[in-house]
């Protein structure tokens, strides 16, 4: 990957780059006087991380961004929001849409053997916005800029992106040509990081945000297993969804939602309950019904939701069956669950909570050998940090 300081220098690159909109101030500054392309790449790693193979393009051109709905609202009990639809964003603001799909198989052949032990490129979801082209890697930058020369130049061209560390990679090494066609460029990721005060790495993904204001996940999401289409992001429809978001994160009504929803995806936890070391951090309620957790509190960003108001530290799953909270003092912990113990459901179930005790039945050698595999992990860890140097980590 493109570091930093070589696209701060560059001439070829350091005026666009230096030209870059961080902020919701900075982006509706632009907003009446600018048209927006988003740009969007898929790539696959072959013989390791680092080593990375073009694999798609997405480019999305709109001269306005608007929506039929309202304002998307907080979640809250009870709530039934309206199901926003990237199809009807797309038509709405009359967009402009190209999928380039590189042609891999001169250089790789079908059956390249990528990290992972996979065969094969992935397969894509469908194309499913304006036009698709295959091209071979050489004809990559010609095609690109020939979609940008057609474009309207009423107005300035402002770059647009999630995350764009391998955006700027691609963009600065294989269709520089397109540089110049844009006259500022804004990462939706440090919209978002202005608005919710955050750290980029405590940042969801693209896919979480827009369905936080209300796009259906089927829209957003590639399909899984031999019942879907393709198991994989298609750059057409990525530049799309960032286009959707970048409407959501203008429109100064959604921010609380933002705020909201980025609060629970901070308490929601990956994993289940692991050893506290500190006494403080041991105030841990357990939650369960009889069966399997109802649907609404299924997982940890869902506990998260539901028991916002309580302000536990971290939510999660110790199996399908119970769910966990925990918490900063005895006392928020006891009023947990003398709230929630008993409570019953819209759907008709009823909650059991109660303090939840670890016991750790592993035995010192047990606990040798994870420490062993955690030095092992940390190691392999940083051998692949030392390989690839992702940009979007150098932006902070």
């Amino acid at each position: 990957m493109v570091r930093y300081q070589q696209l701060e220098r560059d001439p070829a690159t350091q005026i666009l780059f230096n030209n870059r909109i961080t902020t919701p101030k900075g982006f509706r500054e632009v907003f009446e006087n600018s048209n927006f392309l988003a740009l969007d790449t898929e790539h696959v790693a072959i013989t390791s991380k680092g080593d990375r193979v073009l694999h798609q393009v997405g480019l999305a051109f709109t001269r306005t961004l608007k929506s039929r709905h309202p304002p998307c609202p907080a979640r809250s009990l009870g709530m039934i929001r309206p199901k926003r639809r990237l199809p009807h964003f797309f038509e709405d603001n009359e967009m402009e849409g190209l999928t380039l799909k590189i042609n891999t198989k001169k250089e790789l052949g079908d059956q390249v053997l990528r990290v992972g032990g996979f065969k094969g490129m992935p397969i894509r979801r469908p194309h499913r916005f304006g036009e698709e082209k295959t091209v071979d890697i050489e004809d990559l930058e010609a095609s690109v800029v020939e979609f940008l020369q057609d474009l309207p130049k009423d107005k300035k061209l402002v770059l647009i992106g999630f995350g764009m560390g391998a955006e700027w990679t691609y963009l600065s090494t294989n269709f520089p040509a397109a540089i110049p066609f844009f006259s500022a460029w804004i990462d939706l990721g440090d919209i978002a990081k202005d608005i919710t005060s955050s750290l980029l790495a405590y940042l969801p993904n693209l896919l979480f945000l827009i369905q936080t204001f209300g796009y259906w996940w089927k829209d957003v999401k590639p399909g899984r297993g031999c019942h879907s289409d393709g198991n994989a992001d298609n750059a057409g429809g990525d530049v799309v969804t960032t286009l959707a978001l970048a409407h959501a994160l203008l429109d100064e009504r959604n921010h609380k939602t933002l705020l909201f929803e980025h609060a629970c995806f901070r308490t929601a936890s990956s994993g289940g309950v692991r050893p506290f070391y500190n006494p403080a951090k041991c105030f841990i309620a357990t939650v369960r019904t009889e069966g399997q957790l109802p649907i609404k509190i299924s997982s940890s960003i869902r506990l998260a939701r539901r028991f916002f108001d309580f302000h536990p530290v971290v939510t999660g799953l110790m199996s399908s069956e119970i769910g966990f909270a925990t918490f900063r003092s005895q006392e928020e912990l006891d009023y947990f669950i003398s709230c929630v113990d008993g409570m019953v459901l819209r759907t008709g179930e009823t909650l059991s909570a109660q303090r939840y005790i670890h016991v750790n039945p592993k035995t010192p050698e047990d606990e040798k050998l994870k420490e062993e595999k955690r030095m092992l992990r940390r190691i392999k860890r940083e051998a692949d940090d030392e390989e690839v140097v992702e940009l979007e980590d150098l932006f902070s």
